[in-house]
């Protein structure tokens, strides 16, 4: 049976409504890598949370609005435009609870940085801004699945372990980083310019943060879908602990 994947959804505002909504990317590549995808949907009811952890096996931690810079003690800059409390609020709940459970969790852009804020950690929250001599990592009119940069890759971590390579060409779509790492962290990658790309957790067992967008590459970058993988692999293990 396929572990289930829990994954975040983004909070648009359409139509005067709210809607939850997702990349269908995430889905694909998680169904591809051989999990379940389920969303999960901003829900303000902690028993809620508790529900939706009892019933996946990993959480994917996806991207979307700009976390709020309330959340790490700083006022927002003009570039700061579009940012949901309420989603950054639930989350935080809802990865601090998986933490405790030690799942698997998989986070993507926005995801890494909700990790990092949680735990104590900062953003830059806008890198042409706040970063000297900061190289290219928003190039909105590329399409998703072009490479546009490369990242470096710690031999002494889990995304060297999944891609066996030093060097990864990734696509880009962010304007904000982190900044300082939250000491529950390291620093798994980085890009030329000094722009952290990847984090895992010093403690638990796969917790997994990259900046880049690896489930818009799957398709065309086959090698991608080996961190979805290894995520669902993780995902099974955890399953069958639960079950014991």
């Amino acid at each position: 049976m396929r572990p289930i994947i829990g994954i975040t959804t983004l909070c648009e505002n359409r139509d005067n409504k709210v809607h939850s909504s997702i990349n269908y990317n995430y889905a694909r590549s998680v169904n591809m890598a051989g999990g379940t995808p389920i969303l999960i949907p901003l829900i303000q009811n902690d028993e809620d949370i508790d529900n939706y952890l009892d019933t996946v096996n990993g959480l994917l931690l996806s991207g979307g609005e700009d976390i709020s810079p309330l959340l790490y003690g700083e006022s927002p800059i003009k570039e700061v435009t579009y940012i949901s409390p309420d989603r950054d609020e639930y989350e935080k709940k809802l990865y601090l609870k998986a933490l405790d459970r030690n799942m698997p969790i998989l986070g993507i852009c926005r995801g890494v940085q909700l990790m990092n804020v949680a735990l104590g950690g900062t953003l830059y929250q806008d890198i042409n801004a706040q970063v000297e001599n900061a190289n290219g990592h928003s190039p909105m009119t590329n399409l998703t699945y072009n490479l546009y940069h490369t990242v470096n890759i710690e031999k002494d971590s889990k995304l060297f372990n999944i891609f066996r390579q030093e060097e990864l060409h990734v696509n880009s779509f962010h304007h904000q980083a982190v900044n300082t790492v939250s000491d529950k962290f390291k620093v798994t990658a980085t890009s030329p310019d000094g722009i952290i790309e990847g984090i895992e957790h010093l403690k638990n067992k796969f917790v997994v943060g990259v900046q880049w967008h690896p489930e818009d590459l799957t398709v065309k970058h086959p090698h991608f879908l080996k961190l979805f993988e290894v995520f669902i692999c993780e995902a099974l293990k955890y399953r069958s602990l639960e079950r014991k």
